[in-house]
């Protein structure tokens, strides 16, 4: 699925991949891509099932982005997220 992605979807799975969750906001300033670039690049990673949208932790009003993988192999509590959001 990311060999069909943009360069910029490629950089934000690697990312993702080194860092672990991110906020649109932390990704635009890491990796200096415009918000929409980054955003685009996020819905095709979504639309791959690649990344997985969540709210954060310290406050729901905010989401963050992660890699799907990451959460079925490292995050137990992830799973009934998955259950409830990929049923």
């Amino acid at each position: 699925a990311i060999a069909d992605c943009s360069s910029s979807g490629k950089l934000i799975y690697r990312l993702l991949h080194r860092q672990g969750a991110m906020r649109v906001t932390e990704i635009v300033g890491e990796l200096y891509l415009s918000e929409n670039t980054v955003r685009s690049a996020l819905d095709d990673l979504r639309e791959a099932d690649v990344v997985v949208e969540r709210p954060v932790a310290s406050d729901a009003r905010r989401r963050q982005y992660i890699l799907l993988e990451t959460l079925e192999t490292d995050d137990p509590p992830a799973q009934r997220y998955l259950t409830h959001t990929h049923s």
